[in-house]
């Protein structure tokens, strides 16, 4: 017979699982409207800036 704890370890991972997938698709989806509003903007260095590349674009502006 399962006791309360192991019921609830079995759900904890689904749930934990749905959050991660949740988290993912918000960062996904921030990071994909960052590159369209640079491509928009037309900003050369913009994407790369966005992207947390910011010594690779001040290096590539020297």
């Amino acid at each position: 017979m399962k006791t309360k704890t192991d019921r609830n370890t079995n759900n904890d991972q689904p749930r934990m699982d749905m959050k991660y997938l949740m988290f993912d698709l918000e960062a996904t989806l921030r990071e994909r409207d960052s590159y369209k509003n640079a491509l928009e903007d037309e900003t050369p260095f913009a994407i790369a800036i966005d992207c947390g590349m910011k010594v690779a674009a001040q290096k590539a502006i020297k």
